[in-house]
């Protein structure tokens, strides 16, 4: 009886022994993922966030550039109108004072 007693004892402290071992094996893994695995996820996360908004501003900024590029396309072509016109009357008038001239 004393000899199974020792026997369990025995077999506590072995199984006490690897229920810490295990205990501090999960310890490790759970602060690993909790201090590495979990920031550099949430950093990934921050990241790609970064990356949508930027995207997204660049898009913004594309569409006012295309709205400043079309008003100043027409303004442009009222401008170019306007000169056209004024060539137009210079032109008739040089006629004019050209056909003046010849009588």
């Amino acid at each position: 009886m004393a000899r199974r007693a020792e026997d369990n004892n025995k077999i506590k402290k072995v199984l006490q022994n690897e229920i810490a071992q295990i205990v501090a094996i999960v310890a490790v893994v759970y602060s690993f993922i909790a201090f590495v695995i979990f920031p550099i996820k949430s950093i990934e996360y921050d990241i790609n966030n970064i990356k949508s908004n930027h995207l997204h501003t660049i898009e913004q900024n594309m569409g006012e550039l295309k709205t400043l590029q079309e008003s100043e396309t027409k303004e442009n072509s009222a401008e170019h109108q306007a000169i056209a016109k004024q060539l137009e009357r210079t032109a008739t008038i040089l006629d004019m004072h050209l056909k003046n001239m010849d009588k």
